[in-house]
């Protein structure tokens, strides 16, 4: 399953692999479009280049976001069910009905460049010490009131009235301290509203994939591996300059990247009709050429209407080449403590699923695609990868390329590979389409979305492996490069001579 370092950057936009996508204006993509400047990609890559060559860097990050609970929102128009997985009420939440909260992130961020590990995959370190400012914002507009509710007066028009500001609620705002570090091997984030440290373990000394969007937020300079970057555009990646915006009284230049991404197989077709964009943002220092803000858009599907919502953080007092012994301080340095009082969390990188590995998965009957019922215990006696997506899932169809080419490569050798759809009712027409048009040749099964919430499965898609045994060896969650990666050293091990 081959990937940029896109999807890295993809991973972290999307704070956990969310699946919520914002409306976006697809005209920006189409072909009459305007054509990339190269000018401004020239400008940002010069400015990656730099990146990369720094031993080290520190700064301050700031970014607020806004988040809606829409499980107190009020009920708007009934939608057809996809799945227990994707929503479970008959009806969808009206987002301007709900309450929202802000959280105002920042932090003293600082990063350390290792050496490159043996696969020569750049290596790197951090620091993280700051706060978290919560506070409570009103809906947008107030729930309609009840069909038998009497009427109220109208309200007296004042003039703050006829200037509405959000103002938060100030006897709610707490402020609760951020911290995090990865040391090269551990990464460890305080979590101390729950007195606890999580904490993910290296895989070959890569920064592990974690779910904290407060941390994430303030990480969004890309340090670990700008030249890769530079090396690695999407195809179809466009670059546009933005005028100059003042950040902390300076002027900064834009350069706008808007990219596709786009599987091997559309590549091949040229279709793209399931090709999601990601809109990122640079804004530079005009001195140091280091990025100053960077904005970034949740994942957009095509044909969506209106205007991208993108994620901003703020980078000050930028310290390139700052010496690491005046800076990493006992509180601040590369390795988090343990407090007393508090416990620590161990997580498995890339998995969000009740199951453990050495399980043994519970009997399923599901349907192929003409409609014969099969049991995951007939395929006892060999290695078994098991991909659960749906057609409503963007991730899900980027994943499955991949996941052919696993087949393509090791079907012959002893691997089974199966795509099981949780798509229900009317959706099993779109995915049936999707795995027709995609000429995908692995075996893929239906009927899935019990089977799939019997498992606490949250996210997709979700991969697991099991033995000749019909365990559970391994599993992760999404598609992150370095999940990527133990899996296939996985199947390689388990399909080597001596196994």
């Amino acid at each position: 399953m081959p990937h940029s370092p896109w999807t890295s950057v993809l991973l972290v936009a999307l704070l956990g692999f969310s699946l919520g996508f914002p409306p976006f204006a697809s005209a920006v993509l189409a072909k009459d479009g305007p054509a990339s400047d190269a000018s401004a990609r020239a400008r940002l890559e010069k400015s990656l280049q730099k990146l990369a060559a720094l031993k080290s860097l520190a700064y301050e990050a700031t970014s607020e976001i806004i988040e809606v609970d829409l499980s107190q929102a009020a009920p708007a128009t009934p939608i057809p069910n996809p799945g227990r997985i994707a929503v479970a009420a008959a009806t969808a939440p009206d987002p301007a009905t709900a309450p929202r909260t802000r959280s105002l992130r920042s932090g003293r961020v600082l990063w350390q460049r290792l050496p490159d590990s043996p696969d020569d995959e750049p290596r790197v370190r951090f620091s993280l010490t700051g706060t978290v400012q919560i506070s409570s914002l009103p809906p947008q507009k107030p729930a309609a009131p009840a069909a038998n509710a009497p009427a109220k007066p109208p309200a007296k028009v004042t003039d703050s009235a006829k200037k509405p500001t959000e103002e938060t609620d100030k006897s709610s705002a707490t402020e609760v301290p951020l911290r995090a570090a990865f040391n090269g091997q551990v990464l460890r984030i305080v979590q101390a509203p729950q007195l606890v440290v999580q904490q993910y373990k290296s895989d070959e000394g890569e920064l592990p994939p974690f779910p904290s969007s407060h941390v994430a937020a303030l990480l969004q300079m890309p340090f670990a591996s700008p030249s890769e970057l530079v090396d690695n555009w999407p195809p179809e990646t466009r670059f546009r300059d933005l005028p100059p915006t003042k950040i902390d009284g300076v002027e900064c230049p834009g350069v706008e990247v808007l990219t596709r991404l786009v599987s091997d197989t559309e590549l091949q077709t040229g279709s793209r009709a399931s090709s999601p964009t990601l809109i990122i943002r640079y804004h530079l220092d005009p001195e140091s050429d280091l990025p100053r803000r960077i904005s970034t858009s949740a994942l957009q599907m095509p044909g969506s209407k209106g205007e991208p919502v993108f994620t901003t953080v703020d980078f000050t007092n930028l310290q390139p080449n700052a010496p690491i012994s005046e800076i990493a301080k006992p509180d601040t340095g590369f390795d988090v403590a343990i407090p007393e009082l508090y416990d620590l969390q161990e997580f498995e990188p890339d998995v969000q699923s009740q199951v453990e590995t050495g399980d043994d998965l519970p009997e399923v009957t599901l349907t192929d695609r003409s409609g014969k019922e099969r049991r995951l215990t007939e395929f006892r006696g060999q290695l078994v990868l098991i991909e659960f997506w749906a057609s409503w899932s963007p991730l899900s169809r980027l994943s499955l390329p991949g996941t052919q080419q696993l087949h393509d490569e090791f079907g012959k050798k002893g691997l089974q590979v199966i795509a099981l759809s949780i798509d229900v009712e009317d959706e099993l027409v779109d995915a049936r389409k999707f795995l027709d048009d995609k000429k995908f040749t692995f075996l893929s099964l239906f009927d899935g979305s019990d089977f799939a919430e019997d498992l606490g499965l949250k996210t997709l898609p979700h991969l697991i492996l099991l033995d000749r045994a019909g365990k559970v060896l391994y599993q992760h969650t999404g598609d992150s490069p370095q999940a990527e990666k133990r899996l296939r050293r996985r199947i390689v091990e388990q399909l080597s001579p001596r196994n």
